[in-house]
């Protein structure tokens, strides 16, 4: 991949820190290097982990890769729940994005971390 990846695209490629394997951040800042922090954070956090977060908790959590249309689908049921909100609803979700970045804050460390130290010339992958 080459450029800035596509929103699908960017689901898959993140999806990567909810598996049960080490998580690789000299591939995740390769592969995001060209797009910016907030709507990284914002990809994260409102599409990726709100469909994968219980993966921290399953007793055998998955470690060879999600379904990328399974994924694609459920992030894009995020998205449109979050632009068809009420009030209510819009709460629950900044609710949410603030749990979800508690849960991830360590991890989110390490990414921005690495990709702090990553050259800038540094190929994608």
């Amino acid at each position: 991949m080459t450029g800035r990846p596509t929103d699908r695209e960017l689901v898959i490629i993140l999806s990567e820190i909810f598996l049960d394997t080490e998580t690789d951040y000299a591939y995740l800042v390769r592969a995001t290097r060209d797009v910016d922090l907030p709507y990284l954070e914002t990809a994260l956090l409102e599409w990726v982990a709100p469909v994968l977060w219980s993966a921290y908790f399953a007793t055998a959590p998955e470690w060879a890769g999600y379904d990328p249309d399974w994924l694609w689908q459920e992030a894009q049921a995020k998205i449109m729940q979050a632009e068809d909100a009420g009030a209510c609803m819009k709460r629950w979700l900044v609710l949410r994005r603030k749990m979800l970045a508690w849960l991830l804050k360590e991890t989110w460390s390490e990414f921005l971390a690495a990709r702090e130290a990553m050259p800038p010339s540094a190929s994608a992958v």
